[in-house]
């Protein structure tokens, strides 16, 4: 039998016949490019495959192109994916001038993660965030206002002052969401909580004015959990909850001792209590925080700013009071 070889398919067959001396196909010829003879070639098959025809190859779409993500880094708009700029966008660990692929103000959004900088979405839109919320730059906040990492109102007055008697300066042990504590504890219903460094039987005062609805002060000298203990004392601990007219309640806790009851009337700047170190804890301090009214005495917390300083707390920081000033 006769084979035709065709040297490139793709081109077109040479037209050279041979005849293996052996009668057997030559083995140096590819299995792809053996036609058996008996199987006729139309020449305008061989015609439509030639190199000049490029119909059969098809185009890249843009969908088809790699495009840098939400968040990620960028140089230019053009490399982002369809409906993101590049802009400078601000997040925790990067520097404050990266520049990368989001959406901005009022954009179509699907999670938080689509938008510029810290803005949130809502309803399917980019927006920006309230008094207290995470910022990374001005146009974060409904405020137009982003101080050290929070949206903050200079012009407003928020009602709650430090805990603090009046003077200073206070040490800041824990802030929230603060990444330059060593240890960090607050997380969860404590996520907005504040500790201040301060020794043994240091007046606590209230941050506004309330009606007490919870005290604990049964934990005295003797008690295993009364100078702090590890996480079996976490319902061991002395405090005071206050509720105030806004809605919200503030509770203080690891109480050396309570000076309010249950149903007293408290003005700001009045003592409520001396710090101690009682509970889950690893010595004195003031644990504090603004939170939602519930039933228990600990509720989940919210963001807290102060009168005294615009700004969030964060660990080290050296504060002083205008409380009972």
């Amino acid at each position: 039998m006769k084979y035709f070889v065709c040297a490139l398919m793709v081109a077109g067959c040479s037209g050279t016949m041979s005849e293996p001396e052996t009668g057997e196909p030559d083995p140096t010829l590819d299995a792809d490019v053996v036609v058996d003879s008996a199987v006729a070639v139309d020449s305008a098959v061989v015609d439509s495959a030639s190199t000049d025809d490029t119909s059969a190859i098809p185009e890249t779409s843009a969908a088809d192109v790699m495009c840098i993500k939400p968040r990620e880094k960028c140089t230019t708009g053009s490399e982002c994916c369809e409906g993101y700029a590049c802009v400078v966008t601000p997040l925790p660990g990067g520097a404050p001038t990266d520049l990368r692929c989001c959406r901005a103000e009022a954009a179509a959004c699907a999670v938080d993660d689509d938008c510029c900088s810290y803005l949130l979405c809502a309803a399917g839109k980019c927006a920006r965030r309230g008094v207290g919320g995470l910022c990374g730059v001005d146009s974060d906040c409904t405020t137009n206002k982003c101080t050290s990492g929070r949206c903050t109102d200079p012009t407003a007055i928020t009602g709650y002052r430090l805990p603090l008697s009046c003077g200073g300066p206070y040490a800041v042990s824990q802030g929230n969401f603060d990444t330059k504590c060593t240890v960090y504890s607050h997380t969860g219903v404590s996520s907005y909580a504040y500790d201040f460094s301060v020794g043994l039987n240091t007046p606590v005062l209230a941050m506004r004015a309330g009606d007490v609805t919870h005290i604990k002060n049964d934990i005295k000298p003797g008690h295993p959990c009364y100078s702090g203990g590890g996480s079996s004392c976490i319902n061991s601990a002395n405090y005071v909850t206050v509720k105030h007219s806004d809605g919200f309640s503030t509770v203080y806790v690891h109480l050396n001792d309570a000076l309010v009851k249950v149903g007293d009337k408290v003005t700001q700047g009045q003592r409520i209590g001396l710090s101690g170190g009682t509970g889950w804890s690893t010595g004195p301090h003031m644990h504090v925080q603004k939170q939602n009214s519930c039933a228990s005495f600990y509720c989940q917390s919210v963001p807290l700013i102060f009168d005294e300083h615009p700004t969030r707390l964060d660990c080290g920081m050296k504060i002083s009071s205008k409380n009972g000033c």
